[in-house]
């Protein structure tokens, strides 16, 4: 948002502090909004101290917050984040502005799986928030409905922070960072002076499972070892609003959605794992067997039969829920094929009925994605807060490759037949198409982000 721009992510540094998004449903609507607001907020802070950062807002399904980005050689600029977000929750005086720039910053993204995931988690809950919900409600907030809903989130519960090291290849740096352990702790009159934030560091590598061990190690000015905290005591998560209650289904829904005069989009989604559950190697893994080109459901509905223009299959983790989608792009009179050819696939990967060089090329593709994503300082503190906020030693998310590596075929069949592979009903099914979405064309088919796993393919 403001400051030097964006460099090789080998050279920036970054900072992540992340609000969770509590039982309080209406500021989960609120979050880009309130987000954007903050992001403002910390911007004009940096710059009245003469930093050069890069402000943005991040928010996902989870937390709301700021990522504060510098050069390396600059990075204890970033320090002064906790400072700078005290002003949080002010009223914005370019409210009208940030609003206009939030809403066009919004995604659609998530538009195609709002259906689904609205049936799998029940509309009281976060995860089951829509987008044309979430544009219209943040279109329509009152400047002193923003101030409340910001105010009410950030005093519900305390933010989690996530600092990026100088350099992720040496142990030594994450030394540098020991001072900032209690962020908070120099704002005598501050929001985050009663916050009491949470630090969760980053590994000094991010691909080597037994770096976690390193964020022990962290030395308190004057000398001693300061013991590492759990990232959020269960008092400060969510337990006791509807909001935050567990996800009501339980079997697959399917979804049809029209996209134009001759095209329409077949999605099926089943109820999936949170981020913290031991079987989320295996439950991306075997979504990247059904997905991706050549994928399982490629070479049955594309490969055998010419029946879609594209397809994807993946899944996604939250902190206390998770879901599976997989969507096929064809003609209205192929779609009771397509629909039948997609169980079929399914029923075949709960069999275990795959061969080998699919789920190693599966295996390879994560593993290469995984070590991408390692590279980004942004990415790996976005990511570790919501390890954070989930309850999970952040270092879990270094060990992934490793878990990857130990999925056998059993595995696969175990949690296609357990999450992928359940029960169709036709109650459960929608086929009218009266979604709540508005028609598209598939060429420009946006699919959801995910942590790991999942593809697509698509052929025009």
């Amino acid at each position: 948002m403001n400051g030097e721009p964006r460099a090789d992510s080998a050279a920036v540094a970054a900072v992540t502090l992340a609000v969770p998004l509590t039982g309080d449903r209406p500021a989960a609507v609120a979050a880009p909004l309130l987000a954007a607001c903050w992001a403002r907020q910390v911007a004009r802070a940096a710059r009245r101290s003469g930093a050069a950062v890069r402000v943005e807002p991040v928010v996902t399904a989870d937390y709301a917050g700021v990522t504060v980005e510098s050069l390396h050689s600059e990075r204890r600029t970033l320090h002064a984040l906790p400072e700078w977000f005290a002003g949080a929750g002010r009223p914005e005086p370019e409210l009208e502005r940030v609003r206009a720039e939030c809403l066009a910053r919004l995604t659609t993204d998530e538009r195609w799986s709002d259906g689904v995931r609205r049936t799998l988690f029940g509309p009281a809950h976060r995860y089951g928030i829509g987008h044309d919900e979430r544009t219209a409600s943040i279109a329509a907030f009152k400047p002193d409905e923003v101030t409340r809903l910001s105010e009410r989130l950030l005093a519900a519960a305390r933010p989690v922070l996530a600092f990026s090291p100088r350099n992720p290849e040496d142990p030594a740096d994450l030394a540098d960072l020991a001072d900032l352990r209690e962020p908070g702790a120099a704002l005598s009159d501050g929001l985050l002076a009663a916050a009491r934030p949470v630090l969760a560091f980053s590994p000094s590598n991010p691909e080597n499972p037994a770096d976690p061990a390193d964020l022990a190690d962290l030395r308190q000015p004057g000398g001693g070892l300061r013991q590492p905290r759990a990232a959020l005591p269960n008092a400060h998560r969510p337990t006791d609003h509807p909001a935050a209650e567990p996800p009501a289904a339980t079997r697959p829904v399917t979804v049809s959605v029209p996209a134009g005069a001759d095209l329409v989009h077949h999605l099926r989604g089943t109820p999936g794992v949170p981020l913290g559950s031991p079987d989320k190697a295996a439950v991306h893994l075997a979504w990247a067997v059904l997905g991706g080109r050549d994928g399982l459901l490629d070479r049955r509905l594309r490969g055998e039969r010419a029946l879609t223009y594209s397809s994807a299959a993946f899944s996604r983790e939250f902190a206390s829920g998770g879901y599976g989608l997989t969507i096929a792009t064809c003609a209205p009179g192929a779609l009771d094929e397509v629909a039948a050819g997609t169980r079929a696939v399914i029923a075949a990967l709960g069999r275990g009925e795959f061969p080998d060089a699919l789920l190693e090329s599966a295996r390879e593709r994560l593993v290469i994605q995984y070590h991408r994503a390692a590279h980004s300082s942004r990415g790996i503190t976005e990511r570790l807060c919501g390890y954070a906020l989930a309850g999970l030693d952040p270092g879990e998310s270094a060990r992934y490759p490793h878990r990857l590596t130990r999925v056998t075929r059993h595995d696969i069949r175990r949690v296609a037949q357990r999450y992928i592979d359940a029960s169709d009903d036709s109650d459960d099914s929608d086929d009218s198409g009266d979604t709540g979405h508005e028609p598209c064309d598939t060429g420009n088919l946006a699919l959801p982000r995910q942590e790991h796993g999942g593809g697509t393919a698509r052929h025009r």
